[in-house]
């Protein structure tokens, strides 16, 4: 009785493309825990917060009492993209909104502009927290980032 099997150059052939699926396979799998860093200036964009420098002032809305209407003057070297309001209580922070210049553009190093808060109902006396926001590259999308440690408090008047 003759027995036959695979030839060596079969076998070999038939080991190289398992091992070429499964590190396919393997590969697919962990690039599923890898997340894209948002970065910016090609550093981490956490590293940028640190150069964002601005000056804000609360003034309630001449036109329209329950806005409210806050001048931003950037004094840093990162453009600012949005600002993050929160009002601030004894007790908590409550997050009321975001918004960008009403131009619609960012506030770029030394220019300032006027950002409006619609319906956001701020009483006199209320301290407020301004969180900015600034873009980054994640992949090939923009994507904005809140520097909470660049914030700053101020009163509405």
């Amino acid at each position: 009785m003759n027995k036959r099997g695979i030839t060596p150059v079969v076998a070999t052939a038939l080991l190289i493309v398992i091992a070429l699926v499964l590190a396919m396979i393997i590969f697919l799998w962990a690039r599923s825990f890898l997340t894209e860093k948002n970065v910016k200036f090609g550093e981490p964009i956490e590293n940028s917060c640190s150069d964002v420098v601005f000056d804000a002032e609360a003034i309630n809305s001449e036109v329209e009492p329950s806005n409210l209407d806050v001048t931003v003057l950037n004094k840093g070297k990162i453009a600012l993209y949005q600002i993050d309001l929160y009002s601030i209580n004894t007790d908590s922070r409550n997050f009321i909104g975001t918004a960008g210049c009403d131009t619609g553009k960012t506030v770029n190093s030394g220019d300032s502009c006027v950002i409006k808060f619609v319906d956001s109902a701020m009483s006199s006396g209320q301290l407020l927290s301004l969180v900015p926001r600034i873009v980054g590259t994640k992949g090939q999308q923009n994507e904005d980032y809140a520097c909470e440690d660049s914030g700053k408090e101020l009163t509405v008047p």
